[in-house]
């Protein structure tokens, strides 16, 4: 399998550009862009065809959530993985849900991330999903 092409959307630059950083360090993963802007999002989708679409679930405007559903009622198909600082269940039930393949905490160790990512891509959506310590 070639590297695992994602877009990143995260209103914080600094954690966004820092996780950029580390997920291309792992040497399996290619962020090929990153935002904090959601509605730049489609336009990206379209410009790079990303593997895997991560989202945060928290972000000015519109939250991670709906804006998959947007995504998705656009016809948008890919796995996308819902980013957040929350642990509480309720909102974990409410991506998984809406249909996201994953919930990554962003206190998981990188390399939990990189295996939460490459697994989505393979489509192994129940395994992708961070369980609430």
């Amino acid at each position: 399998m070639n590297h695992t092409r994602i877009i990143l959307v995260d209103d914080h630059t600094l954690f966004r550009k820092g996780l950029a950083e580390l997920l291309e360090q792992s040497g399996q993963i290619e962020v090929t862009a990153f935002t904090g802007n959601p509605d730049e999002v489609s336009m990206l989708l379209h410009a790079h065809r990303p593997d895997v679409l991560i989202l945060d679930l928290n972000m000015p405007g519109i939250d991670g959530i709906t804006l998959m559903q947007q995504l998705r009622a656009e016809g948008h198909t890919l796995p996308v993985l819902i980013l957040t600082l929350s642990e509480a269940e309720d909102d974990l039930a409410r991506a998984l849900r809406a249909g996201a393949n994953g919930y990554l905490l962003k206190s998981m160790e990188p390399d939990e991330v990189v295996d939460a990512i490459l697994r989505a891509r393979r489509g192994e959506s129940k395994k992708a999903r961070c369980s609430i310590r």
